[in-house]
């Protein structure tokens, strides 16, 4: 299972935007102009005690997506200011195995250049490795997140995290190409990023 609870998305120009904090009565659809795909139709994907959480019972590939080419470039580095992205995210398992078939791993994408992110190209924070240890990753994926082969570590910092509650920051600075990733690990609870 997967718990994401998204507060301050995205930081441009100055200017911060909440993408959403979602904070609204459980349900099984997300609404507020996200897209869902799911593996069982409203089983999946729901707003629970106002968090976001993917899970399901099926073996299958379930996310979430919204356009947000409205509040940025979308082309990361023809943006003339850093951009930030912060959000909590956890997953029950203690060793999540990636993202090959039978695996199970999470991710938050940061951006793709399709609303299918079995096929597009783009970056993600992501948790699941098919080794022993379960490092938070800062990947690019080319043709889909749906296999470890397709991800190129961008930072990887060597701290098995397995199950744990994250707070998350990522920044990339256009001038340069420069990526960095904060990361905090909560025993128990997720906090506001």
């Amino acid at each position: 299972m997967l718990w994401l609870l998204v507060l301050n998305a995205f930081t441009a120009l100055a200017q911060t935007v909440l993408l959403d904090d979602f904070n609204r009565a459980n349900n099984t659809v997300v609404a507020n102009s996200w897209n869902e795909t799911e593996t069982v139709a409203n089983t999946s994907i729901t707003i629970t005690s106002n968090q976001l959480r993917l899970g399901s019972a099926t073996a299958g590939r379930d996310y979430v997506y919204r356009d947000v080419s409205a509040l940025y470039n979308t082309v990361f580095n023809t943006n003339t200011g850093i951009l930030t992205w912060s959000f909590n995210m956890r997953q029950s398992r203690t060793d999540p195995s990636g993202f090959d078939n039978s695996n199970y791993g999470v991710a938050f994408v940061l951006g793709c250049n399709s609303n299918n992110f079995l096929t597009g190209n783009g970056y993600a924070v992501v948790l699941g490795n098919s080794g022993t240890s379960d490092n938070l990753r800062l990947v690019r994926f080319v043709n889909g997140i749906d296999g470890n082969a397709n991800m190129t570590n961008i930072i990887a910092p060597a701290v098995d995290y397995g199950n744990d509650y994250l707070t998350v920051k990522v920044t990339y600075n256009p001038v340069g190409n420069n990526w960095s990733l904060y990361v905090g690990n909560n025993l128990g609870f997720l906090m506001i990023p």
